[in-house]
């Protein structure tokens, strides 16, 4: 092989190895200045707020670097990856080091030696730290979201075995790749815009995590720090249990947790005023966080939508929780009362919530649909190999 030859070989991947290790380390340094100040410095230290524009800064620098890592033949769409990927860990190193404001406490409790004699070194708190920050879910630790989708639905404290676990993650994955390829070739000209958005980004978010799973489990990972990232289709018979269980709930230790500190400490609300203000924040930071996903695709920031469909599910939530009072005093029932929900109440639960989110979820897919149609407008997935070898 002649030197023009090694170049020729070379020379594509150079651009896009680059722009990976950059990436890389800037999440490294975003995660190390976090930590660093969650280790050395008060809870209340300005220096936590002074750290904020240096993590937004960071992110700008690192952002550009998407677009030449994510090349032919990897899909276009994964962009929105990795381009989420840069705004979470930059809105988790801002809020678990300036919002949430860990200290050296929770690294203790972190690190599991609090009552050991030997005090754990910089290094074991820092590795603590970023286990922290690549677990979303903060699974297993004293910072764990409030809901973790079970294993089984009918007994939530079941563990499965491994060699179940694995054989479940892998089916699921492959029924839902099948499906997806159902709905590119069956269902995208028969389903209305947003219903079809729903399921399939769904689906697709869900391969992800269950991708991850089956390496994880794989590899050796205990069972249980794999839990199911989405939750029961039961649960979406109102908007809020759609986002609080059904959806995975990846993003909500750093959104919570900043709106938290936004609306109690900076505002100092209380009430319901704290109460729904706290959700329009949490969906607002949603917002941003996919008009930057959608930057990544190609889709301007003045074309995106996001902002729109993310705060309207705060007006939703709103809406159902004030008609679910009225109903409750029109019944006669305190709130806390235990009564069963009647069958028609709960069709009409689904109904609204799948009807509200397909009309929301069209505004937000619509700058997505030309991108979409690129890829797969002339489908040609596993479906359709098939039904074309098999004469249907």
């Amino acid at each position: 092989m002649d030197h023009m030859d090694l170049h020729a070989i070379i020379d594509p991947w150079a651009r896009p190895v680059t722009s990976l290790v950059t990436i890389l380390l800037i999440r490294r340094l975003q995660f190390t200045i976090a930590q660093l100040l969650i280790i050395f410095t008060p809870r209340t230290s300005l220096l936590r707020a002074a750290s904020i524009p240096v993590q937004i800064a960071l992110a700008v620098v690192a952002f550009p670097h998407v677009q030449h890592v994510i090349v032919p033949p990897i899909s276009i769409h994964y962009r929105c990856l990795a381009g989420g990927t840069i705004a979470l860990q930059t809105i988790l190193s801002i809020s678990v080091s300036a919002m949430i404001r860990l200290d050296d406490t929770d690294v203790s409790k972190l690190t599991k030696t609090q009552h050991s004699t030997t005090t754990p070194g910089l290094r074991t708190k820092m590795a603590a730290l970023t286990a922290l920050m690549n677990n979303q879910r903060c699974l297993g630790t004293h910072l764990q979201n409030n809901w973790i989708a079970p294993f089984d639905e009918s007994n939530p404290n079941r563990v499965p075995s491994r060699l179940e676990a694995v054989a479940r993650t892998a089916l699921e994955f492959t029924t839902g790749y099948l499906f997806r390829q159902v709905a590119i070739t069956e269902l995208w000209d028969r389903l209305p815009l947003g219903l079809f958005w729903l399921l399939y980004i769904a689906s697709w978010l869900n391969g992800i995590y269950l991708f991850g799973d089956l390496v994880g489990l794989l590899c050796g990972d205990r069972v249980e720090d794999h839990p199911p990232s989405f939750g029961s289709i039961r649960h979406t018979k109102t908007i809020r249990g759609f986002w609080g269980k059904y959806w995975h709930q990846a993003n909500r230790f750093a959104f919570q947790g900043a709106s938290n500190y936004v609306c109690k400490e900076v505002l100092g609300l209380t009430g319901l005023v704290q109460r729904y203000l706290n959700i329009l924040f949490v969906f607002s930071l949603s917002g941003v966080f996919h008009v930057v996903t959608d930057a990544a695709e190609g889709i301007p920031p003045r074309e995106s939508r996001a902002m729109s469909f993310f705060c309207a599910q705060a007006v939703g939530i709103l809406l159902e929780d004030g008609a679910q009072a009225l109903w409750r005093r029109w019944a006669g029932y305190r709130r806390g009362d235990a009564f069963a929900v009647p069958v028609w109440a709960t069709l009409l639960g689904y109904l609204w919530t799948w009807g509200f989110l397909s009309v929301t979820a069209a505004w937000f897919a619509q700058p997505h649909e030309p991108i979409f149609l690129a890829k797969h407008g002339v489908p040609y997935g596993v479906i359709r190999r098939i039904g074309g070898a098999t004469g249907l």
